[in-house]
Order: C-alpha cells, then structure tokens, then sequence
C-alpha cells in the first residue's frame, strides 16, 4: 500500500474532495495540547469521518485515508476504484510532547481493520499486477515512543 502524507499547516488543503482528509480547520481544535488526552482516545489521525459526503467510514477523503475501500479512488492522482492505497501508518505528537522527545504511533489502518493482502486481491483482482508488491497490515495499538527507549 502506498501512504499519503498530509500536513495539517493551513496551506493548500481548501477542497473538501481533496485527499488526505477534508481542511485543517478540522484539527484545530486538537492542535492544543490541552485537549490531547492520548491515553484514552485515539489520535485524529484515526479520524474516519467525511466531511463532504457528511458521514462516517474511511474513505479516500477522510483524514485516516483508505482508498482500497473507495469505488471513487482518487482520479488526481491515477488511483482508481478500490486502488491499494492510504493510510497504512500514523504519528501524532504535541508541543508538549515534542519538548519531552515523545510521539504516538500507530502501523496499519489507525482507524479500519488490518489490510489482508490475499482477501483484497481476491476481491479487486484488477489489482493482481500488484499481488508481489501488495503485504499484510495488521492494525497495531497507539503506541508512545521517547527518546532514549530500548526495546
């Protein structure tokens, strides 16, 4: 799967149809350290909600990115229905945590069940061209990392 990097900077990302979740104004609100309680909730990274179709469920135009659900794919980009791509790892940190050397990550969909290789191609197998290329993605905790963690 292919990731799709999205910058949460207030620059570039007016369309609502535009890939990689729907407007910064969205993460405003998170943008406070204050309102970040990582420990028992999921970054909104995870977040699955799409603004223009104004419903929940990951798709290509959520910000937890899933194009291999989306019959739209994402034509701007050469993507068709149901391409192998989107969201597969996520990071988030706060200025607070920054300060202290720390992030949260998670690998796999942070907000949809663990990519399954041999289940997506065999129902997409327009996609068989990709079936070398193509791994399983099992959906992993919010893990926090710091700086100076042995394993």
């Amino acid at each position: 799967m292919r990731a799709c990097v999205c910058s949460a900077s207030g620059r570039g990302a007016t369309a609502s149809r535009k890939p990689c979740g729907t407007s910064p104004r969205k993460l405003q609100p998170f943008w406070d350290d204050r309102l970040v309680s990582r420990r028992t909730h999921p970054p909104e990274t995870a977040d699955s909600y799409d603004a223009f179709a104004k419903q929940d469920g990951p798709n290509e135009r959520s910000l937890c990115g899933l194009v291999d659900t989306s019959p739209r794919g994402i034509p701007e980009w050469d993507w068709g229905p149901f391409y192998p791509g989107g969201t597969v790892q996520a990071k988030v940190t706060t200025s607070a945590m920054a300060e202290g050397l720390r992030f949260l990550a998670a690998m796999g969909h942070p907000c949809a069940p663990g990519f399954v290789a041999k289940t997506y191609l065999a129902a997409h197998p327009e996609y068989a061209w990709a079936s070398g290329l193509l791994v399983d993605m099992p959906t992993r905790p919010w893990t926090e990392f710091a700086a100076g963690m042995r394993p």
